[in-house]
C-alpha cells in the first residue's frame, strides 16, 4: 500500500477556473495540477479505457504520459491541428515536440 501524500505534494489542487452556461458547462482557462500518485492513478485508468474500447481525448502537458497513453498525437496551435503522427513514433526529445510544445 501506497503512502500518503506529503502536504508538499496535493492529491489534486485546481486554480483560475472560468465556467461558461448555455446549453453546456464548460470549464475553461482551468489549472488543475495533481500529485504523482494522482498521476498514477490517472494513467491506470486511461489504460482501462482503452483496453474497454473508449475513444479519450487527453489534453496534457506531461510529454512521457501522453506518449505512453496514446496511440495518435495531435499538435493544436489557435484551433487548428498543425501536425499530427503515431505517439509510438515520436520521442520526448523528438523536434516536433520541441517546435509544438517548447520543451
Amino acid at each position: 500500500m501506497s503512502s500518503p501524500p506529503t502536504p508538499a505534494e496535493p492529491l489534486v489542487a485546481v486554480e483560475d477556473v472560468h465556467t461558461f452556461y448555455g446549453k453546456s458547462h464548460i470549464l475553461h482557462g482551468g489549472c488543475l495540477t495533481v500529485g504523482r500518485r494522482m498521476v498514477s492513478q490517472i494513467r491506470e485508468i486511461v489504460e482501462v479505457l482503452h483496453r474497454e474500447g473508449v475513444a479519450i481525448l487527453l489534453v496534457e502537458q506531461n510529454v512521457p504520459l501522453t506518449l505512453e497513453a496514446s496511440q495518435r498525437v495531435y499538435f493544436m496551435e489557435k484551433g487548428m491541428v498543425r501536425h499530427h503522427a503515431v505517439a509510438s513514433e515520436l520521442k520526448v526529445d523528438d523536434p516536433v515536440i520541441h517546435q509544438y510544445l517548447g520543451v
